[in-house]
C-alpha cells in the first residue's frame, strides 16, 4: 500500500517521508537497533545530554553507525522534527519508510521519537500520546518555559506492524524516584493495556528509553515497575549485574559540560534506562532473542563534543514464527 504524507486522527499527528532504500521482506529472521539520540531543538543536547556537537554532524555519525549492524528497523527517542531532517538525509538510502515528527502537533508538541524500517507497510502506524494527567508539568531554567510551555515531549508511544508482529518505541517520564517514576509507571501500565487491544492476537515488542533506572542501590525502580509482571527482559536475564557492560546511559557528560560536581555514588553517574523487551502473554512467539549493548556512541575518555550521544544503544536479533 502506499503511505500516506501525514496521518492525522483527531489531535494525533506524524509525518512520513520517503527514503532510497530497498525493502525487505518480513523474513523469518528480524533485526532492530534502538537508541536516545538527544536531538532535541537549540541547547538542550548539552543542557540535558551533555554532548556539544551540532546534530548535523552527530546525524551523519548515527547514521553511520547504524549502517555498521544494518537493522531492519531503527528506533530512535529524543529526534525532533527538526533535527530528524539531517537524519534523514544522512539515512535515506538506507531505509524506505521513515516516520518523523512524531505527536500530537508536529514540530511544536512531540513525542520525539523517529522510526526508519526496511518492512513493507502493512498497516498505517500507530501514535497513542499518554493522557495530561499521566505526565508532569516543569519549571525549565532559560526561560524554556515560554517555547516549551509545561513540558519539553509531550509524549506517548508509536507502534509499526509487521506481517508478523508489531515493533513498540516509546520514551517515559524522566525525573526522581519521588516525582517520575510514579508517572512512568502509570504510562507503562497504559502502553501495555492499549498495545494489548491494538495488537489483537499478533505478539509485540517494546524498544526504547523508559527511564526506569536498574540499579544495585535503594534507587532501582526496575522491580517496582511492572516491568517484571508484563514483559521477558531477555538482556536483564542475561547480564543482572550494574557496570560498564550494562550502563546504557552516563550523566558524566552533563556533569562536565555544565561544570557541575561529580557525584560520588555510581547509579548517579550512569545508568540502565533503556530497554528491548517482549510482551509475555505472547512471548512464545519469539525465537533465539537475543539483545546486545552496543557501545560506540560515546567514550568517557573523550570530550563531549565527539560523542553521539550520551546513550548507548541496543541490537536486537531474533526470530518470529
Amino acid at each position: 500500500m502506499n503511505a500516506p504524507s501525514i496521518k492525522s486522527s483527531d489531535l494525533v499527528f506524524f509525518h512520513y517521508r520517503k527514503g532510497d532504500g530497498q525493502e525487505k521482506n518480513c523474513s523469518k529472521i528480524h533485526s532492530l537497533v534502538t537508541l536516545n539520540l538527544c536531538m532535541m531543538n537549540e541547547f538542550i543536547p548539552s543542557l540535558y545530554g551533555g554532548v556539544t556537537a551540532p546534530v548535523a554532524i552527530r546525524a551523519e555519525k548515527a547514521a553511520a553507525f547504524v549502517a555498521t549492524y544494518n537493522p531492519d528497523i531503527f528506533l530512535a527517542q529524543e529526534v525532533t522534527l527538526k533535527s530528524s531532517k539531517p537524519l534523514f538525509e544522512a539515512m535515506k538510502k538506507q531505509y524506505p519508510h521513515f516516520w518523523t515528527g512524531i505527536g500530537i502537533q508536529p514540530g511544536v508538541k512531540e513525542a520525539d521519537l523517529f522510526v526508519a524500517s526496511k518492512y513493507p507497510i502493512v498497516s498505517e502506524p500507530v501514535f497513542q500520546p499518554f493522557p495530561p494527567e499521566m505526565q508532569d508539568k516543569y519549571q525549565y531554567p532559560n526561560n524554556l518555559n515560554a517555547s516549551y510551555g509545561d513540558r519539553l515531549i509531550e509524549r506517548g508511544f508509536f507502534a509499526v506492524e509487521t506481517s508478523t508482529h508489531w515493533i513498540v518505541t516509546t520514551h517515559l517520564e524522566p525525573g526522581s524516584k519521588e516525582k517520575g517514576f510514579p508517572y512512568r509507571q502509570k504510562q507503562l501500565a497504559f502502553l501495555t493495556e492499549k498495545m494489548d487491544e491494538i495488537a489483537g492476537e499478533k505478539p509485540y515488542l517494546l524498544a526504547g528509553d523508559l527511564n526506569l533506572a536498574r540499579t544495585d542501590d535503594e534507587a532501582n525502580e526496575y522491580l517496582a515497575s511492572g516491568i517484571a509482571e508484563y514483559y521477558d527482559d531477555y538482556f536483564t536475564r542475561e547480564h543482572p549485574e550494574f557496570n560498564d557492560s550494562t550502563f546504557t546511559c552516563t550523566n558524566l557528560f552533563t556533569i562536565r559540560t555544565n561544570h557541575q560536581s561529580e557525584p560520588s555514588k555510581e547509579s548517579e553517574k550512569n545508568e540502565i534506562d533503556d530497554y528491548v523487551l517482549v510482551r509475555k502473554t505472547k512471548k512464545e512467539a519469539f525465537k533465539k532473542f537475543n539483545v546486545e549493548l552496543l557501545k560506540g556512541t560515546y567514550d568517557l575518555s573523550k570530550d563531549p563534543s565527539e560523542a553521539i550521544t550520551d546513550h548507548r544503544a541496543y541490537l536486537a536479533q531474533y526470530e518470529v514464527d
